[in-house]
């Protein structure tokens, strides 16, 4: 991740399970970067969602004071290598040069009824690799998302949910201000609902 040294994963599991992991879903990243592929189909999908959410789940720590996510996800994720409940993952093709690869988080929690702790309203992770762009959100429990329709929206393709197949090389390149327009969306949209119960 850049010139960041995150000493967030344990010995046992980088060496490990995401070792193994990531042998099998990094060279998808790799061939779409280097414009080897330009269909996703849900088998590559899935191997994508994977890899972000990892990707996600570390990064965060770059801003600690929005690291979100629960050791319970965390577990979920472990046991059965895909995003836990709750999580989306969106993929967009970068317009930007290509440069180190950027990180941008963003996070609100509530407090519950009791006051006791805090509650996950929502998260959202979006960083560049080259030329391709994830987007992770995490909602709360009881929270609907229409993953599709929110793609839609910001020109993002929707990974998980998968779809049958993308068509990444006809998706359109988006430039700075739509990625950070894309960056604010989910912090804007969430707030405003949590703002409105």
């Amino acid at each position: 991740m850049g010139a960041s040294r995150l000493r967030k994963v344990c010995k046992a599991c980088n060496g490990g399970w995401l070792n193994v992991m990531e042998q099998d879903c990094v060279p998808v990243i790799e061939r779409l970067i280097m414009g080897e592929l330009s269909v996703l189909r849900q088998a590559d999908q899935i191997k994508l969602a994977r890899v972000a959410t990892s990707i996600a789940m570390v990064g965060e720590y770059l801003n600690r004071e929005l690291a979100s996510t629960t050791q319970q996800e965390r577990e979920e994720f472990r046991r059965t290598l895909r995003p836990p409940p709750g999580w989306f993952v969106f993929v967009g093709r970068s317009g930007l040069p290509l440069t180190e690869p950027t990180f941008f988080s963003e996070g609100l929690s509530r407090l519950t009824p009791r006051r006791v702790k805090a509650e996950k309203a929502f998260s959202s992770f979006t960083m560049t690799l080259g030329p391709v762009l994830f987007h992770i959100l995490t909602v709360g429990d009881g929270t609907f998302l229409d993953a599709h329709d929110y793609a839609r929206r910001l020109s993002l393709a929707s990974i998980c949910p998968a779809n049958d197949w993308i068509n990444f090389a006809l998706m359109p390149a988006l430039t700075g201000q739509r990625i950070g327009a894309i960056r604010a969306y989910a912090g804007m949209s969430f707030k405003q609902m949590i703002e409105r119960a």
